[in-house]
């Protein structure tokens, strides 16, 4: 049912994870960095996006030791709509290019801000005072160690007719060695780019409007090169390339590890709190004891009748047909999740997602709406929002993608939670993702939602699943086991099927899997565990 990402990080295992839920948490994290022989610079964060019919669109990025943040737009429908960027770090930013058009009324821009200290949840901004039809395509990435930009910088060239249909730059030239040498691409289609020769891609994305970047660091100085992405596209392109240069080039690249502390950023309402343990022995779940059976009715009947919970369909919750207010998820693994995903995007890869998908009452445009967090890898992960009406159109979409922490993170230890939190009103506002980890570090991100008011709806039923991670795939996992537990402010029970009164009840997933789950047991009012193995 979900959209394709536009960015896929192959990753074939994680790491047992015992997880406990603590929405308020003091956060300190850890990122693993990238580093270079030749150069003091080197690669950090990243993240994308892509919004319409808006007039601010955000990504949220970390700075995990003193360099730059990079912010690049594909933005509709002109340069002199004003488009700008503020953050939450009140950070000072110079705009680098102000509008490259590549046709259809698109344009590239550029933007960079210098901090000296480490920056951990940064929320950047694009926002225009255009109130008509706007569209957005955002990407953001971070380069420890640099402290300047090489003065020959930035070029930016439209439809470069030197390089066939692929985005290019020509006639590359830089003043030194070891420079950080990057290239913000954009176009009118809908192609998702990959890195062209020589080049390292960092991030891209189709929504909103098209924008990627690819870097490499220069060895030895660039004369007159050509820089090309890898994919061609046929549609109205541009590119600007930039070069970054840092003062201590000579010197050892940076610490690899770099930790500090800050508290994360929640909503004003409320926040639900629950504390549960778990233990990490293997005879805790097993696949022979976790699967739900089937029970014939002249045995049992009603909404708790046990079902067969496989793959993409699971146990309902619910409040008895309240609102489910400040909703949490959160997985505790006792062996190692393995789950290769395969095949509607055309490519198998080891990546599986945490889909928790949500239903709301008659009378409402999102009938069912879907969060999802998906592990990619490296430290990296993907949150997305989307909200379907009853007809199965999807009505808005968020993609965000983010580097958490390093997979040393992720151990027996650990702690990982998805949180939805909602206002008065019951409408979900707000997602918190939060790992920590007792003897290492810890980290806790907070995605603003992003629908318009015409797709806030509140929550009467949800259900997790463990699924392929886009458009439909399929998840086979070939280990895995451990608890699901679920916690809403005001209370949550659960039966064996999403109830009549969410107007989209017989809602049917796309994606799936081969992960079969357990009865819940209810804990408390409030709070309901449950088994999962493969």
């Amino acid at each position: 049912m979900r959209s394709v990402f536009a960015m896929r990080y192959a990753v074939a295992e994680v790491s047992p994870i015992l997880v406990i839920l603590s929405v308020s948490l003091i956060a300190g994290i850890s990122f693993s960095e990238f580093s270079s022989a030749q150069s003091s610079m080197s690669l950090g964060a990243s993240a994308t996006n892509g919004c319409g019919y808006v007039t601010s669109c955000s990504v949220i990025v970390s700075l995990s030791s003193p360099g730059v943040i990079i912010v690049g737009c594909d933005c509709f429908p002109s340069a002199s709509a004003g488009f700008s960027v503020s953050d939450s770090a009140d950070l000072t930013w110079t705009v680098r290019e102000s509008g490259l058009g590549i046709g259809g009324g698109q344009y590239l821009m550029e933007w960079a801000a210098f901090s000296s200290t480490p920056i951990i949840n940064d929320t950047i901004s694009i926002s225009t005072a255009d109130t008509n039809e706007t569209w957005f395509g955002i990407v953001a990435f971070t380069v420890l160690g640099a402290t300047g930009f090489d003065s020959h910088f930035p070029l930016a060239q439209a439809n470069n007719p030197n390089c066939g249909s692929a985005p290019c730059n020509t006639g590359i030239s830089t003043t030194g060695s070891n420079e950080f040498v990057f290239q913000i691409g954009g176009d009118t289609g809908y192609v998702t780019e990959t890195a062209g020769s020589g080049m390292t891609f960092i991030a891209g994305t189709t929504l909103g409007q098209d924008v990627y970047v690819q870097y490499q660091i220069a060895g030895s100085p660039l004369n007159s090169q050509t820089l090309s992405f890898g994919t061609t596209n046929g549609y109205d392109n541009g590119v600007i390339v930039d070069a970054l240069v840092s003062s201590s080039a000579s010197s050892s690249a940076p610490t690899s590890t770099s930790t500090f502390v800050t508290t994360p950023t929640t909503a004003s309402t409320t926040t639900a709190s629950i504390s549960t343990t778990s233990t990490t022995s293997a005879s805790t779940t097993t696949s022979t004891t976790t699967a739900a059976t089937l029970t014939s009715s002249s045995t049992c009947s009603g909404v708790q009748c046990p079902i067969q919970a496989v793959g993409k369909v699971n146990y309902a919750l619910t409040n008895g047909g309240s609102d489910i207010n400040n909703f949490t998820t959160a997985l505790h693994f006792s062996s190692n999740l393995v789950g290769a995903s395969c095949c509607i995007s055309g490519e198998s890869v080891g990546n599986w997602s945490l889909e928790v998908n949500t239903y709301s009452p008659a009378g409402y445009n999102a009938a069912f709406n879907q969060f999802v967090l998906t592990y990619e890898g490296n430290g990296f992960f993907i949150f997305d929002q989307e909200y379907y009406a009853t007809s199965d159109a999807l009505l808005f979409q968020s993609t965000r993608q983010f580097q958490a922490a390093s997979d040393a993170v992720l151990t027996p230890e650990s702690v990982v939670s998805l949180t939805i939190q909602t206002n008065s009103q019951g409408t979900p506002m707000n997602a918190i993702m939060s790992i920590s980890n007792l003897t290492l570090d810890s980290y806790s991100i907070s995605l603003s939602l992003e629908p318009s008011a015409a797709y806030n709806a509140p929550i009467v039923s949800a259900s997790t699943v463990l699924v392929g991670y886009t458009s439909g795939e399929s998840a086979t996992f070939t280990s895995g086991s451990g608890t699901l537990s679920y916690e809403a402010q005001g209370g949550l029970s659960w039966q064996n099927s999403v109830p009549t009164y969410a107007q989209y009840y017989n809602a049917i997933l796309a994606e799936n899997s081969n992960m079969v789950y357990g009865l819940p047991t209810q804990v408390n009012s409030t709070g309901i565990s449950q088994s999962f193995s493969y």
